[in-house]
């Protein structure tokens, strides 16, 4: 049953943590050598002024470089745990200071192809019980939803200290869903991607993409107005009705 002490194995997960961050690695090396070869093709096709096409399979390089980093950041989390360890092993309950350890480390195992930490998740979810679960669960969807908002008006994020800054209440790194979570990249960000590796290539003639400004709100206008009958304007509505 969820949430029994005895029933959480500390040197299984000791292990599975280390191996973790073994795999981890070893992910990261294979995932960059793909990346240098899409952003190989994907140079042969700005040559070819082929633009479309580009930004089509730039989403594909963006979402491969946020799994980078979130891998990079979930191998950090694994070494701090380890760290920390004994603290697990004193403690029955969660402890404060390593509830947003665990909490992103739960909701990331189902996002990533690290199977050792699908294991971890299990083993502290025996320990803690399944209620930390669904709050790390439900605090990531938050999260994602506010990153999208935050990415789709500069103001929101300067309001919030910056797209990657903790959400107030989350028990999830809010750097760590923004580099996992999938979300359709900003006009802004397939731009930011395709200068870089314009400049990166020196793609001949490339002239700097600027994506568009957001559409402004129009002013908001007064109803029509129509004479009255003391010769004052009033709205047509009112005009109608006393017609």
């Amino acid at each position: 049953m969820l949430g029994l002490f005895s029933s959480f194995d500390k040197g299984k997960v000791k292990s599975q943590l280390k191996v973790s961050v073994q795999r981890i690695s070893l992910l990261k090396n294979k995932k960059g050598q793909l990346i240098e070869r899409a952003k190989k093709e994907l140079a042969v096709l700005l040559q070819n002024s082929k633009i479309e096409q580009a930004r089509v399979k730039v989403e594909h390089l963006i979402r491969e470089h946020g799994l980078v980093d979130g891998l990079e950041m979930l191998g950090c989390l694994c070494d701090l745990l380890l760290a920390r360890f004994s603290l697990i092993e004193s403690e029955k309950r969660l402890p404060p200071e390593l509830k947003e350890i665990v909490c992103t480390l739960l909701w990331a195992a189902p996002r990533t192809e690290v199977e050792e930490l699908k294991s971890i998740r299990q083993d502290l979810l025996a320990k803690y019980g399944s209620a930390v679960g669904t709050e790390a669960d439900k605090s990531g969807e938050a999260v994602a939803a506010e990153i999208v908002r935050r990415c789709a008006s500069p103001e929101a994020a300067a309001e919030a200290g910056g797209v990657d800054a903790a959400v107030p209440g989350a028990c999830v790194r809010t750097p760590v869903v923004k580099a996992l979570a999938y979300r359709i990249p900003t006009e802004a960000e397939l731009c930011e991607q395709l200068n870089a590796l314009a400049a990166e290539f020196r793609i001949d003639g490339w002239e700097t993409l600027v994506p568009p400004a957001p559409p402004s709100h129009p002013p908001i206008l007064p109803p029509p107005t129509v004479p009255g009958s003391n010769g004052v304007g009033e709205p047509a509505e009112v005009a109608q009705a006393r017609a």
